[in-house]
């Protein structure tokens, strides 16, 4: 997996407890060799794992957590949601917000290129990018987590009409509508010609299930990127999109209204938090088919039917140390931990998991990068 990600952190607000001993033999990912078990509290544990395949060594890292009112698990992004940043970055971000960090994860793959992610963001009740059709995990107020497709339906109507619009803080296609705020970044990153809305929304915050009026500030032809003004949204379509579209846009005048209309499944209404994620591991107790099979380094959540959380991370690519795993053999090892659902994050050189040791105040990473 060479594709990176947009650094998430779950959020936990108490300090670690007491050492345990640890941990089952794990067939999954070979013969037991060492490990333990940190009881951290208010429903979480830190567990260790090293293991002998038979021709070299798996260490895996994992944090459960049971939902509770004292420890939130939450969703982080830079200052900018095209921002790239390292785990610290990003916690230091939620300190000056407030929260105190004392465990986190990586999560979604993104974009290289300009570094937006492929999921769903929501921030604090807050749709921060849409889910492009992929899977995701969220989080409510009580700590309860969702997995699954959000599956988002997003509508704009133009001078009376309605079309589809494809992507909400999101870089445009050639062909659909998008929808981008300051969140997204500076400017709408596009490449190419086309023409940008520039609209004053009715309501304050877009979220999973809302309709909202913008009214039009100005309508800009341009070659490429536009900048994106603080507390407006940007109407974004390419020139080589249909001419029903096209005319749509371009009849457009100061102060006409656009209309927006973005609903999602039930469950994903009253979340809170949510990371987007590319491929479902398990589903029901199975595993999922078509995974990957090269050996990596990987990150995942998997959900019990008790709602219990574990995050887990697997080393790879650093022989004599950990060669990684393959995705059936972690969705193999997350059912193996009683888990009925499960879903991948970034991993490769991303995978990366942090936490306070028992006894210290700042937070370590608990597992060795591959990509430094």
């Amino acid at each position: 997996m060479r594709n990176k990600k947009i650094s998430r952190i779950i959020v936990l607000t108490l300090i670690l407890s007491t050492l345990l001993s640890v941990s089952a033999f794990a067939d999954v990912m070979g013969d037991y060799l060492n490990g333990y078990k940190v009881n951290q509290g208010a429903g979480m544990t830190l567990a260790k794992g090293i293991y002998w395949t038979g021709s070299d060594y798996r260490n895996e890292n994992y944090i459960e957590y049971t939902a509770n009112s004292a420890v939130q698990p939450m969703v982080v992004y830079g200052s900018k949601l095209t921002n790239y940043g390292s785990y610290s970055s990003m916690s230091n971000l939620l300190e000056s917000r407030g929260y105190h960090a004392i465990a986190g994860i990586n999560g979604d793959y993104y974009n290289m290129s300009n570094f937006e992610p492929l999921g769903v963001v929501i921030y604090e009740g807050r749709l921060i990018s849409s889910d492009g059709g992929l899977n995701a995990v969220g989080f409510r107020a009580d700590g309860s987590t969702v997995m699954g497709k959000p599956a988002m339906k997003m509508s704009v109507t133009v001078g009376g009409t309605p079309f589809a619009l494809a992507k909400y803080n999101k870089t445009r296609n050639t062909t659909d509508f998008a929808l981008l705020d300051s969140e997204y970044g500076s400017t709408t990153k596009s490449a190419a010609a086309g023409f940008d809305v520039i609209c004053t929304p009715s309501v304050g915050n877009v979220s999973m299930n809302c309709a909202l009026t913008l009214t039009v500030d100005e309508v800009k032809e341009s070659s490429g990127a536009v900048s994106i003004p603080a507390g407006k949204l940007v109407l974004s379509l390419a020139k080589t999109a249909s001419e029903d579209k096209l005319a749509a846009v371009k009849a457009l005048k100061a102060g006409d209204a656009v209309e927006v209309s973005i609903t999602s499944a039930q469950q994903w209404q009253d979340v809170q938090f949510a990371v987007g994620s590319l491929y479902k591991l398990v589903t029901n107790g199975v595993v999922e088919t078509g995974l990957n099979a090269s050996y990596e380094p990987r990150t995942a959540i998997g959900l019990k039917p008790d709602g219990t959380m574990i995050m887990y991370t697997v080393d790879g690519r650093q022989s004599g140390y950990s060669i990684g795993a393959t995705m059936p053999q972690l969705a193999n090892r997350l059912i193996e931990l009683g888990c009925t659902e499960a879903t991948i994050m970034d991993g490769g050189g991303s995978t990366s998991m942090n936490a306070i040791y028992l006894g210290d105040k700042s937070i370590s990473q608990i597992n060795k990068s591959s990509g430094g």
